[in-house]
């Protein structure tokens, strides 16, 4: 199922949306745009260590407002065996 993971000023995990369509054309990779669901957003391309770092550490440093609550637990953890190549 494939997820977009929302992170605010690449310190903490913003949101997380399930489910997302996301075709060839929603990507404008030289402006460093993708359109999701009618929405525009920035993305810089981040190296493994950075992900990790993400997903271990949802909370991120910077005191942020959310508007939900941080990502489950054990749906980050299954993220982070996914990510290091697990089942």
């Amino acid at each position: 199922m494939p997820k977009l993971i929302l992170v605010y000023e690449r310190d903490s995990i913003w949101k997380l949306e399930r489910s997302v369509l996301l075709a060839a054309a929603d990507v404008a990779a030289r402006e460093r745009i993708v359109r999701v669901r009618g929405r525009r957003y920035r993305y810089h391309e981040i190296d493994p260590a950075e992900v990790l770092r993400l997903l271990e550490k949802p909370e991120g440093s910077i005191p942020i407002h959310r508007i939900t609550p941080v990502p489950d637990k054990k749906l980050l953890e299954d993220l982070i065996v996914a990510f290091r190549g697990g089942k």
